[in-house]
């Protein structure tokens, strides 16, 4: 579960960067949409990028998911 909310928080990040459609649109390349819940929201935000835009926020996401794991574990090591 913490699995979980750790990758959406990261997901969430990447999408506030600015996404250049120019990129896009010059490549041809098909856009991915995905409904998104923003934090505090009800409402989903549809967000529509390409596949390797997608990618690019889905290993940001598991960087900061390393990242925290590796705070976490300097802080409080595993079976203490």
């Amino acid at each position: 579960m913490r699995l979980a909310v750790i990758l959406v928080a990261g997901l969430l990040s990447g999408c506030a960067t600015p996404v250049s459609s120019d990129k896009a649109e010059s490549a041809g390349a098909d856009k991915v949409c995905k409904r998104i819940a923003m934090t505090g929201s009800n409402v989903t935000e549809r967000v529509c990028l390409t596949r390797e835009e997608w990618a690019a926020i889905d290993k940001q996401g598991q960087a900061g998911v390393s990242e925290f794991e590796r705070a976490r574990d300097e802080v409080a090591p595993a079976g203490r």
